[in-house]
């Protein structure tokens, strides 16, 4: 799940302000380095793709096998 939160929202253990459905999620990694997260969200009729602000949070999960649970990572907007 992709969760987004306004930029004076800081409680990340809800689903935020709005659930997005991007068409394109990638996300790229460096080991001991920058991680960054491009996506790409469509016009919708509820308009969520108004949220995508700079200063906003984008929390994503990630599947992390070895420990078999899900992790969160959250990116800001720039």
């Amino acid at each position: 799940m992709i969760c987004i939160y306004k930029q004076d929202n800081n409680n990340y253990t809800n689903n935020g302000d709005a659930v997005l459905i991007p068409t394109v999620c990638d996300l790229a990694m460096t080991i001991n380095g920058a991680w960054q997260l491009k996506i790409t969200h469509p016009y919708d009729p509820e308009e969520r793709y108004k949220l995508i602000t700079e200063g906003a949070i984008i929390r994503i999960e990630l599947e992390c096998i070895a420990e078999l649970e899900t992790v969160y990572q959250l990116f800001r907007v720039y």
